[in-house]
C-alpha cells in the first residue's frame, strides 16, 4: 500500500472539489460524498488511482479538469455514448491518478475486463479483478477475497454479515479490522482534516461504519 503524504494537500485545495460536487447535488447523496473522498485518497497517495463517472458541459469539464490539475492529479477522459442526455451534456469516465501511467494501467485493465464479461471462475477474470481492486487502492486481503471468492452458486461474493455496513469495498471475513486500519483509519481521518463538511454529513449517516473503532 502506498505511504499517504498528508502534508502534500491543504483544507484550500480541496475546497474547490467539495464546491463543484456538492453544487451538483443539492440532496448530497452518498455517491457524491463518495466521490469526494475517494478522490482525496488518491490526492494523498492512499489509492494509486480512482475512476468516476459524470456528465458535464463544457465549462463543467473543464472546471473539474482544472481542479484535478490544481490537486496535482493526472488524469484521462473518455467520453461515452449514453442516450437521452440533454445536448449540452457530455458522459464521462475518468481515470485519475498523481500518475499518469497508472491511470492509463486502470484504463487498459478496466477495458479488458469489460470485454472479458463476467465470469468469476475464471482466472483471468479472476486476476483482472484482483488488479482493478489493487490499482483503486484497497486492501490486498479485500481485493483478494473480492477477486477469487468464495461465491455462491450465483457466482456472487459472499459477504460478512456487517458488509452492508461497509463503503467503498467488499470487506474480507478474516481481515476486516485490518482493513479498516489500513484505508478508512487513514482516509476518513484525512477527509476530516481536509473537507469537514463532508466528513460530518458522512458520519450522520450512521448505518456506515466509519473507522476501525466503530467495528
Amino acid at each position: 500500500m502506498n505511504v499517504p503524504e498528508l502534508d502534500k494537500l491543504t483544507p484550500e485545495e480541496v475546497r474547490p472539489l467539495v464546491d463543484f460536487f456538492l453544487r451538483g447535488d443539492p440532496e448530497h447523496t452518498e455517491g457524491t460524498l463518495q466521490a469526494i473522498t475517494e478522490i482525496i485518497g488518491a490526492a494523498i497517495n492512499l489509492k494509486p488511482a480512482t475512476m468516476r463517472h459524470l456528465t458535464l458541459t463544457d465549462d463543467q469539464l473543464q472546471a473539474f479538469q482544472n481542479i484535478l490539475a490544481n490537486l496535482h492529479l493526472c488524469h484521462i477522459i473518455e467520453e461515452l455514448p449514453l442516450k437521452e442526455l440533454p445536448p449540452e451534456e457530455k458522459f464521462y469516465d475518468f481515470f485519475i491518478s498523481r500518475n499518469l501511467d497508472t491511470a492509463k494501467e486502470l484504463q487498459k485493465t478496466l477495458h479488458a475486463s469489460l470485454a472479458l464479461g463476467w465470469c468469476p471462475d475464471n482466472p483471468k477474470d479472476q486476476k483482472l479483478t484482483y488488479g482493478i481492486g489493487r490499482l483503486l487502492g484497497y486492501p490486498e486481503t479485500a481485493a483478494h477475497y473480492f477477486a477469487y471468492g468464495p461465491h455462491d452458486e450465483r457466482g456472487i461474493i459472499k459477504h460478512r454479515p456487517d458488509a452492508d455496513r461497509d463503503r467503498y469495498y467488499i470487506h474480507s471475513p478474516e481481515h476486516f479490522r485490518t482493513e479498516y486500519e489500513q484505508f478508512e483509519d487513514i482516509l476518513h481521518p484525512a477527509v476530516s482534516k481536509f473537507a469537514p463538511t463532508v466528513a460530518n454529513e458522512m458520519r450522520q449517516k450512521t448505518h456506515y461504519l466509519w473507522t476501525s473503532a466503530d467495528l
